[in-house]
């Protein structure tokens, strides 16, 4: 039996994939810091919170763009040794360290 990686060798959706879950927590930490912010948004009503939660979202789009750019770049390279355990090791160290920063920020 041949051990197949998770991914079945498509970074690419594995990668998109990371990055959309990524902006899934950046939404939510944008509607906890509402919810536990309520006082300071008293005149709002929903649709302009639905507009804030809109373009916070396309705002999150570039920054994860931004920040993820040495994880992207380390996974669209099309060498062979992208797929070394080391490697891969490597790049998801990459992937958490600057994620964790970007969200705690």
């Amino acid at each position: 039996m041949q051990n197949k990686p998770w991914y079945n060798g498509n970074i690419c959706s594995v990668t998109f994939l990371r990055l959309l879950v990524i902006l899934v927590l950046f939404t939510v930490s944008r509607i906890l810091f509402y919810v536990f912010n309520t006082s300071y948004f008293s005149d709002l009503d929903f649709t302009e919170f639905l507009k804030i939660i809109f373009y916070g979202i396309r705002f999150d789009i570039s920054a994860i763009l931004i920040v993820n750019l040495p994880f992207i770049f380390l996974n669209i390279i099309p060498f062979k040794f992208r797929y070394n355990k080391v490697y891969r090791i490597i790049n998801n160290w990459i992937f958490y360290i600057l994620n964790s920063i970007a969200l705690a920020l």
